[in-house]
């Protein structure tokens, strides 16, 4: 049925899959839903919405990874139906996000889905990178190296993409990092090939992974993510001659303290630091840049600090212009608050000198 119906959708430009509804939408009217399709018609012949219930097969139950099925199978129907979107959206309030399963291409869909992937603009994808060790994601200990494989084959095929858009859960302490330093690293030519073609994936023998080029992409979007800055740094980098927009929600920037470090934590705005350095990264001419409702963690503890901007009723900074580079050093580095545990009271408020500022800056 889905393919007959993408057939018969010749101007179809986005493909959105989500598990919720939302009251937000004024077009049709106060207090209407916005809804997927079928859902009214679900509503009237059962008197529930589907999803709304834990019971039901779209729901929070993340062990039969039901988002990812829906995902595959309408993979799989666009490429039956030679149907070229320019965006796939997939959003999740009810945790269904995609799982790796979701983003494998088996051989027999290859050849009608490649073209699929090759054809997007836009890719919005809600994921789940699965837990993770308390580690620096520099610390292949804690992040297995096959748990976004499938992923990042998929984000290869990507030939023309302009706005990617990645949310996490905050469940993985580990994999955000690891997915976006191989996002972010440079593409070096081998010198020699593999010892052993058949090797694993991740193995010691395998060759080094490729890294996507994306010589299009105006914007980048990452939220509900712990990375460590110098990861974001390096897509942000990687991709600066073409990047536009940025933008970053809910994301946890996360440091290693140095070795043997033990006592008060030293009080240190991580995105401060993360900021300049963004600023100086060359050829980066951003139009639009937003960081809502960000967050700072020392690796090794389990306490996030949240981060507020003074004079904001709610932890968000954003500008559109043409001088980014300026809002970013005069209203947003400065007006950067952080929270700190409340066990951290007595700590140093001199946290931006010496060995601490130095470490700070090391990205």
């Amino acid at each position: 049925m889905l393919v007959e119906a993408f057939k018969n959708l010749e101007n179809l430009e986005d493909v959105v899959i989500r598990d919720f509804n939302s009251v937000r939408r004024t077009r049709d009217g106060p207090g209407k839903h916005w809804t997927s399709y079928g859902s009214t018609t679900a509503l009237r012949e059962t008197g529930s919405r589907p999803g709304q219930n834990s019971g039901m097969a779209w729901g929070p139950d993340t062990s039969t990874a039901y988002g990812s099925t829906i995902f595959t199978s309408v993979l799989f129907a666009l490429g039956q139906a030679g149907a070229k979107p320019k965006g796939i959206e997939h959003m999740s309030h009810s945790r269904n996000h995609l799982r790796d399963c979701a983003f494998n291409i088996p051989s027999y869909m290859e050849a009608s889905v490649t073209p699929v992937l090759e054809n997007l603009e836009k890719l919005h994808i809600d994921i789940d990178l699965l837990g993770g060790s308390d580690f620096s994601s520099d610390d292949a200990a804690g992040h297995s190296s096959t748990a976004d494989m499938m992923l990042r084959k998929f984000l290869l095929k990507l030939k023309n993409i302009k706005h990617l858009r990645i949310n996490e859960t905050h469940s993985s302490v580990t994999g955000p990092g690891m997915l976006l330093g191989w996002l972010g690293r440079e593409n070096t030519p081998l010198s020699m090939p593999p010892v052993n073609p058949s090797s694993a994936p991740g193995s010691p023998l395998a060759p080094p992974e490729p890294s996507p080029e994306y010589d299009r992409l105006e914007e980048l979007n990452f939220g509900m993510m712990n990375v460590e800055p110098q990861h974001l740094l390096a897509v942000a980098r990687k991709f600066a001659p073409t990047l536009k927009r940025l933008e970053l929600h809910k994301v946890t920037l996360r440091r290693r303290l140095p070795d043997g470090h033990s006592g008060t934590l030293p009080k240190m705005s991580f995105w401060n630091k993360f900021l300049e350095k963004l600023k100086d990264i060359p050829n980066l001419d951003l139009h639009h840049i937003k960081i809502s409702f960000p967050q700072q963690q020392w690796a090794s503890r389990p306490t996030r600090s949240f981060v507020t901007f003074e004079g904001q009723k709610e932890s968000v900074k954003q500008y559109t212009g043409t001088d980014w580079k300026y809002f970013v050093g005069h209203e947003m580095m400065p007006k950067i608050s952080v929270q700190w545990p409340s066990e951290d009271t007595s700590a140093d408020e001199d946290d931006d000198d010496g060995i601490w500022d130095l470490y700070a800056l090391d990205l």
